[in-house]
């Protein structure tokens, strides 16, 4: 029986993945469209320790920066249960060499290979879960702060491709799906009438967004040029310090302003340092994940949200 709801589905099929089946039922819905509240910009700055930090041309906002601790400890109980059924696994074979005909061992086998299977569907499910979750809390806040476009990088999944951190940074920044992520954020940002756009993130964590023209630094390199002056530097993994100003900032916040410099077109972002820009550049509001989702979708006032809550 169909759920109450789907009144005329328009196919139904059944998909197969890991050994499972499962049933697909698409049909029409209608959804109101929607239009942007306001005419401001959005950056984003995708990466493993923070899964997603925000910036906006919105001064009545802050930055904020969303944790990636629910991921990183998911893929960790993942990797390591998935560590030992392969181990176990491995062990079953080794005896089943001197008695391939044991019929305890052979199920046994049998039953680890499907606990393989099954974790493998969970871990899929898990994160298509939290790439919903995530992207349709992003995309109401964004909506309700008077947003019409969102930039956010790209290169971050050919660094997925080419990454090189150690063998703990880079089974983590492998393992979420950032292509996911960025694919559900533009859909549910769409039904805002909010327009997504993805644009490169090349030398926006090494530069400054405040005293380098990121979109020159990327011109020059592209022509050759591979020593390219910036004014300041990545001094621990979540700061930046401009040298020329002798100010530090938040690294990842630094990042997403150059994100979104570069998706405006803009050498500038702002006029002068006053309080607002410095306690943007500064002093993110930081969630974890689940806790931003729950402050975002719930309807009461969020003062954790604005300037002036803080």
């Amino acid at each position: 029986n169909l759920p109450e709801f789907i009144k005329e589905p328009s196919s139904i099929r059944i998909t197969y993945y890991l050994g499972f089946a499962y049933v697909d039922i698409v049909y029409d819905k209608h959804i109101e469209e929607l239009k942007p509240l306001g005419k401001y910009k959005a950056g984003i700055d995708l990466g493993v320790e923070n899964l997603a930090t925000i910036v906006s041309t919105n001064n009545n906002i802050p930055s904020i920066v969303i944790k990636s601790s629910h991921l990183k400890a998911f893929n960790h109980w993942y990797n390591k249960l998935l560590a030992e059924l392969r181990s176990r696994i491995d062990n079953i074979k080794n005896l089943l060499k001197e008695n391939p005909n044991d019929e305890k061992l052979l199920s046994e086998l049998e039953v680890l290979m499907r606990r393989i299977k099954k974790l493998h569907v969970h871990r899929k499910k898990w994160m298509e879960n939290i790439a919903h979750q995530i992207s349709k809390a992003i995309a109401l806040y964004l909506h309700k702060t008077g947003h019409d476009k969102v930039f956010i990088g790209r290169n971050i999944l050919e660094a997925k491709r080419k990454s090189d951190l150690g063998d703990k940074n880079n089974q983590n920044f492998v393992q979420i799906p950032f292509r996911l992520f960025i694919d559900t954020l533009a859909y549910k940002l769409k039904w805002f009438g909010i327009k997504l756009i993805e644009v490169d993130e090349s030398f926006t964590s090494k530069a400054s967004c405040v005293s380098d023209d990121v979109i020159e630094i990327q011109k020059m390199v592209s022509k050759g040029n591979k020593k390219v002056p910036m004014s300041g530097d990545r001094i621990t993994r979540s700061l930046f310090k401009d040298f020329r100003l002798n100010k530090v900032f938040h690294a990842d916040v630094n990042a997403a302003f150059n994100i979104l410099k570069v998706g405006l077109r803009k050498k500038k972002l702002f006029n002068k340092l006053d309080s607002v820009v410095m306690l943007k550049l500064c002093n993110p509001v930081k969630f974890k994940l689940f806790k931003f989702c729950k402050l975002v979708l719930c309807e009461k006032a969020t003062p954790e949200l604005s300037l002036s809550g803080q």
